[in-house]
């Protein structure tokens, strides 16, 4: 089994073949957990003349701040699929300025005040879609009965061209 350098899997049946099927499973169902709890998508039958885009999961591994490893899976929509003017009418990915930075850590510690970061998990689950875009059901986690279904995005989700 080929694996990269660090040990992460590649794809999905790497991951469960692996000598650590049992992390990467539970970092799935808690990425799945995650997803649901979102509302991310509704299952519904695909419209004729629309394609339902395919998906993959990105595992990568995290070094926590006390040496421990921390498993983590993501659903990622293989964007790429998506047509301009059909799934997608214009790229937005909104940016902070350095500049804008320095200067809010300027004023904080001219003014001695209390500053916090903070980063949010969802944050990409957190975008309403408005176009009517779908993706096929995640292998192996397809809703028994319901396989023929695709999901409906109602929410944003990695790679796709409006997730930014």
């Amino acid at each position: 089994m080929l694996l990269t350098d660090v040990g992460k899997p590649e794809c999905y049946d790497e991951a469960y073949q692996g000598k650590d099927a049992s992390k990467w499973e539970l970092a799935m169902k808690d990425e799945m957990k995650s997803l649901i709890s979102n509302q991310t998508w509704e299952l519904a039958k695909l419209p004729e003349g629309k394609k339902a885009l395919q998906n993959k999961w990105v595992f990568q591994i995290k070094e926590e701040h006390d040496g421990s490893k921390r498993y983590k899976a993501r659903l990622v929509v293989k964007g790429f699929q998506q047509i301009e003017g059909i799934d997608y009418s214009e790229i937005f990915s909104p940016v902070v300025k350095l500049t804008t930075i320095r200067l809010v850590l300027s004023i904080v510690a001219a003014k001695g005040l209390y500053l916090e970061q903070l980063d949010v998990n969802t944050a990409f689950l957190h975008g309403d879609l408005e176009e009517e875009i779908y993706m096929q059901q995640l292998e192996r986690f397809a809703e028994d009965g319901k396989e023929e279904l695709v999901c409906r995005l109602t929410k944003s989700l990695y790679g796709l061209k409006q997730a930014p």
